[in-house]
């Protein structure tokens, strides 16, 4: 409601007009009277402003004091921040007296200051009172919307329904796997079947989701021994992750017990075990581990069986084409060739060279230089000795085919070889002379001289080509599929490996087998290592001298059931698996059930039962179900009183705690210096 507070320009209207001119002094008078009634703080004012007073917002600070008096009298004024503030809102911190808003508004108001309420019945510990969770989830086909479904609801075709809380992605032996993690979840997510989504029409019969299926179940093939109920098995195979627990465990006779006796010498831990007789089965074991380790450099193809195997067949020999025969040879003639050579490494420019091609280069005199044999970028060539030494043959020289398109660049040319070769024929006719007996090497386009036997001639001929009629293929290298001839080394054929072995220090995934009436024997070899005959001192050789003694008897704890704890990741149906434990070198086998949903391990998500550092045992002072801590930034003493006049509950212990707080410039994190006082 508006009313005016300027009166006193109406004083005059008010008088009988004769006023005026009898009296102007009077009404002048009264005028003023009224301007000083007017004036700030005098009867005029406050009463046409009586609106304003009766409203916090506006109402002058002088009357703050009595709003203050109705409302909180029994607060002092020097502990007040903001007076107002405080009236204003003090419905709302009576309204929500005993609640944690309270406190926060009664300092805010007071104090202008940030606390905390600590609730020490918060931290008692409680029998059972700790929450278990544990998580499901599905594994399921890969689809761009599957991470937009965190928060949504999805469904199966037949009866599942629940809440997608997380997705993620897994990789697991080079598979990806699509995790789905739920919660509210109602019926059932079954193996192969589609999940949908009603929020997202676009997944369709034709590319929704499908569910891949989680380990659930193990059929045990082979229980192992020496296992409790209730412990712990990973389990190993082509997922990860999956943890069963022992449920039930019987005694079984016929299982054999395998000791260490000595762990020899020479030794991997992909040794190969045997274990013989005994007329049970299945028994078997890894090596688990070995120490005092040596390094052995290895050639790992075994040629033993081709020591008596002829490289090359004497009787055979050589087969040369030959052209310009000048004369006919006669079988058991010797013929002999006198070539020069050298050799080029070279780029091929343009095309490949082939063998038989001959090369020059017109600008530099460079010509008639005969390739004769081409291995990749290193060519060999002959000639007369005037084109073999040309003084331009050098590095950087381009050579050009003379029959065909082959471009070469020189990158380097070796010194000139002069080659010497004699042999005796075997046969012959125009075109080709077969000769055993061979010393030096034939290059081909030189020329080969006959000896006639108590003769005074000879026939000549130029070698066109020459082919091994025994071409030594390293039988080794051949089922390696590696090729090899006379002119490999073998060095280049072995496979050298260094090989890492020592003593034997314990074992691994044991199998117990089944059946066993007497003991089996055992024994251990790593063939590379027993191959190299190394006495150990003890009438034994490395590789071949471990002791593993057994002994075939009842056993306890042998697994019948497990439970599974944690379905991990990425397992596939019917899979074989096995299942250890650190304190067990025995194994368990089974195959895998895969179903529809899969769940985690299960976790603990508050402490309330467990005793420890934070949670303490009821002392029926502060840690108890009706205390309460303030933690502020200052003593106790100084808001103890108003707390308790004003939002404190009767029935409650009150305690309070001092909490420094570091206040940091704006934009950087060093702490300003500042000093601690009480009030």
């Amino acid at each position: 409601m508006n009313v005016e507070k300027i009166i006193s320009p109406l004083i005059a209207s008010q008088f009988p007009s004769f006023y005026e001119t009898e009296g102007p002094n009077f009404i002048a008078f009264v005028k003023a009277y009224y301007e000083w009634a007017e004036q700030q703080n005098n009867f005029i004012n406050l009463s046409r402003s009586i609106y304003e007073i009766r409203n916090l917002d506006t109402t002058p600070n002088t009357f703050i004091t009595y709003f203050k008096n109705k409302y909180i009298s029994s607060l002092p004024e020097s502990i007040i921040s903001d007076k107002k503030l405080l009236v204003k809102h003090i419905l709302e911190l009576y309204r929500s007296k005993g609640s944690q808003r309270a406190y926060e508004l009664l300092f805010r108001m007071f104090f202008n200051e940030e606390i905390s309420i600590f609730i020490p019945a918060d931290y008692i510990f409680k029998p059972s009172d700790a929450l278990w969770y544990v998580p499901y989830y599905i594994e399921v086909s890969d689809n761009v919307l599957l991470p937009k479904l965190i928060g949504r609801k999805i469904y199966s075709k037949r009866d599942g329904f629940a809440t997608v809380e997380n997705f993620f992605i897994k990789i697991v032996n080079n598979k990806t796997i699509n995790v789905l993690i739920l919660s509210g979840i109602e019926g059932s997510f079954n193996f192969n079947e589609q999940i949908y989504c009603d929020d997202f029409p676009e997944i369709t019969a034709e590319n929704a989701p499908i569910i891949f299926g989680s380990l659930s179940s193990i059929s045990i093939t082979n229980g192992g021994s020496n296992f409790n109920v209730g412990d712990l098995l990973k389990i190993n195979a082509g997922g990860e992750g999956g943890i069963a627990r022992v449920a039930s465990t019987k005694v079984e006779n016929g299982k054999v017990a395998f000791t260490l006796v000595d762990g020899g010498h020479g030794f991997s831990v992909n040794a190969i075990v045997s274990v013989t007789g005994g007329y049970g089965g299945g028994a078997s074991f890894q090596v688990g581990g070995i120490t005092d380790k040596q390094v052995y450099e290895i050639v790992s193809d075994k040629i033993s069986s081709y020591l008596n195997t002829a490289i090359e067949d004497p009787a055979a020999g050589v087969q040369l084409n030959i052209s310009n025969l000048s004369g006919p040879y006669i079988n058991g003639e010797q013929i002999n060739s006198v070539a020069n050579t050298r050799t080029l490494d070279v780029q091929q420019l343009y095309s490949t060279a082939a063998n038989g091609e001959s090369f020059s280069n017109t600008y530099l005199g460079i010509s008639n230089l005969v390739a004769y044999k081409i291995d990749g970028n290193t060519i060999y060539i002959t000639g007369n000795d005037s084109n073999l030494l040309n003084a331009n043959l050098v590095s950087g020289a381009v050579l050009i085919s003379n029959s065909s398109s082959a471009l070469i660049s020189v990158k380097r040319v070796s010194n000139k070889v002069h080659n010497v070769a004699n042999g005796f024929i075997v046969t012959s006719n125009t075109s080709v002379a077969i000769i055993n007996q061979i010393n030096g090497s034939f290059i081909p386009s030189a020329n080969i001289i006959g000896t006639h036997f108590g003769d005074n001639y000879s026939y000549t001929a130029t070698i066109t080509s020459q082919t091994r009629l025994t071409d030594w293929l390293f039988p080794y290298a051949s089922a390696l599929g590696k090729l090899s001839n006379l002119d490999t080394k073998l060095s280049d054929l072995l496979t050298i490996k260094n090989f890492e072995v020592g003593t034997i220090t314990y074992l691994k995934n044991i199998n117990p087998g089944v059946g066993y009436s007497s003991n089996p024997t055992v024994s251990i070899l790593e063939p590379d290592i027993y191959d190299l005959r190394i006495n150990d001192g003890k009438n034994g050789y490395y590789g071949y001298d471990a002791i593993i003694t057994t002994k075939a008897s009842s056993a306890n704890g042998i697994v019948t059931a497990v439970e599974v704890v944690d379905s991990g990741y990425g397992y596939n149906p019917d899979e074989t698996i096995y299942l250890s434990t650190a304190s067990n070198p025995v194994v368990v086998s089974g195959v895998t059930v895969i179903n529809g949903g899969g769940k985690g391990s299960g976790y603990w998500k508050n402490n309330k039962s467990f005793t420890s550092d934070t949670i303490n045992i009821q002392d029926s002072y502060y840690y108890q179900n009706f205390s309460y801590e303030i933690v502020a930034s200052r003593m106790m003493e100084t808001y103890e009183k108003y707390v308790k006049d004003l939002i404190h509950p009767s029935g409650m212990q009150m305690f309070g705690r001092y909490s420094l707080t570091n206040y940091l410039t704006d934009n950087y994190t060093i702490p300003e210096s500042f000093s601690i006082s009480q009030s």
